[in-house]
């Protein structure tokens, strides 16, 4: 059920939001002693961990509230799709829901801190989402280059080219070219990969990977098929 996860993985992000409206809201004041709060810090995983039916870990107890500064929400996702010919049959449609539930449920809560930011007349940039999406198969397409949003073409067009697995899986020229991006200090930075871990070139996906890692970036894979455990696997690399 695509849209009963999808708002699973908002109501996450809106528990976020809250807390954000509550610390801009006493900034200044003096700390408060506070129970458990969600760990912004966590939501990548949870993200993934919750579009894998997998029960996310994503609540930590506070001694002290933090002020607003101290918080990083500030997240690029970029998320490389498998579109080769090892991804044909089941691991396609798959990952091709897996693609809804990521990029929706990421749209939607870029909505929430917008409506919420102009309900409450406070800055809520703290929080700002962006994402990039490629697919890749002997070369790596760039279907929505970094940004805020998610037009329809972005959508169907991904969607159409995991549906119509082709030719090798050269997953190394997606982080390598997450790795041209220009650098951005403020921001968390995440890739997130998704196929069937059949890589043309293991050895260029491990270098490659290693220096996205050097430069800051965090590396997720979610195996479908073959290397996955099952079905469906994460691993943070």
């Amino acid at each position: 059920n695509w849209r009963k996860t999808i708002e699973e993985m908002r109501e996450v992000y809106r528990q976020i939001i809250n807390e954000q409206i509550i610390v801009r809201r006493t900034l200044g004041r003096r700390p408060r002693q506070e129970g458990v709060m969600l760990d912004p810090h966590s939501l990548p995983q949870t993200f993934i961990d919750l579009s894998a039916r997998v029960e996310p870990e994503a609540f930590l107890v506070y001694e002290r509230r933090h002020r607003l500064q101290e918080w990083t929400g500030k997240t690029d996702y970029v998320f490389g799709f498998d579109t080769s010919s090892t991804m044909s049959g089941e691991k396609s449609q798959i990952a091709a829901s897996t693609s809804v539930i990521l990029l929706e449920a990421l749209a939607g809560m870029q909505r929430d801190i917008q409506e919420e930011a102009d309900n409450h007349g406070i800055d809520l940039s703290e929080l700002a989402i962006r994402t990039g999406v490629y697919t890749f198969n002997t070369d790596a397409n760039c279907v929505k280059t970094l940004g805020k949003g998610l037009t329809d073409k972005e959508r169907l067009d991904t969607y159409a080219d995991i549906l119509n697995p082709e030719g090798a899986t050269a997953d190394y020229l997606v982080a390598e070219a997450v790795r041209a991006l220009p650098p951005q200090p403020d921001r968390r930075r995440i890739l997130v990969l998704v196929s069937d871990g059949d890589s043309s070139d293991p050895a260029k996906l491990v270098e490659s990977t290693a220096a996205l890692k050097e430069a800051g970036w965090q590396v997720f894979r979610i195996l479908i098929g073959n290397e996955a455990k099952g079905n469906f696997d994460i691993r943070c690399d």
